[in-house]
């Protein structure tokens, strides 16, 4: 039989990764207000707090809010693809991210203060969380081996974290209901054509059944 998501969601072995859900991308007050409304209507914010909330009741689940941040000079900084160059003329050399505002904070409605199972994980470079960052160090020495990754976008950071992850051993599982693409229908063909081949695919609620049903077990 050929393996399946739920395979790779033992519960302590298993991490949830969200990507770039922060303040100055998906707040009220973002610049950017489209990609937020675009996250509530396709039901990805509902569904992504819904599924972290059900994840910290079962309590052995770590979080890793994967935050994008950058320097408010821009020191060195290439912008060595579209997507950089774009953002600096938008949002001026930080991107709106700079480091130390509350831009760069995950969402509140996200990110409880009082959990004990939240971390979070920034980068000052890059395009996807393993990039310049401590994020496999932490994965490692925690005990982790399988990933399930939400946020956005699937676009980039996510399949370049799916490919990132893949490459260093670790199995990945796409929670389909809580990652978020630009436009949204294009989500499912870079899933039939591209992400289907690096992550075993679920939903928030599947994910959450196998891990309760490991605890009734």
């Amino acid at each position: 039989m050929r393996p399946q998501a739920q395979d790779f969601l033992a519960r302590g072995e298993t991490a949830i990764l969200v990507s770039e859900m922060q303040e100055g991308i998906f707040g009220e007050h973002a610049p950017l207000k489209a990609q937020r409304t675009n996250a509530i209507e396709t039901g990805v914010l509902p569904n992504l707090v819904a599924f972290l909330n059900a994840a910290r009741e079962i309590g052995d689940i770590n979080i890793f809010h994967c935050t994008a941040e950058r320097r408010a000079d821009g020191f060195a900084d290439p912008l060595s693809s579209p997507l950089a160059s774009m953002l600096a003329r938008m949002a001026g050399p930080s991107y709106g991210l700079e480091t130390g505002t509350a831009n760069v904070r995950p969402l509140a409605e996200l990110y409880p203060k009082d959990s004990k199972n939240d971390y979070v994980m920034s980068r000052l470079l890059g395009m996807s969380p393993f990039y310049g960052t401590d994020l496999d160090y932490f994965l490692r020495h925690s005990g982790v081996k399988n990933l399930v990754l939400t946020g956005t976008s699937l676009n980039v950071a996510l399949l370049g974290t799916a490919i990132e992850a893949t490459n260093i051993g670790y199995h990945v599982v796409l929670a389909q209901d809580c990652v978020i693409c630009d436009p949204p229908e294009y989500a499912e063909q870079l899933i039939k054509y591209t992400v289907r081949h690096l992550c075993y695919l679920s939903t928030s609620t599947e994910i959450i059944d196998c891990w309760k049903n490991q605890t009734a077990g």
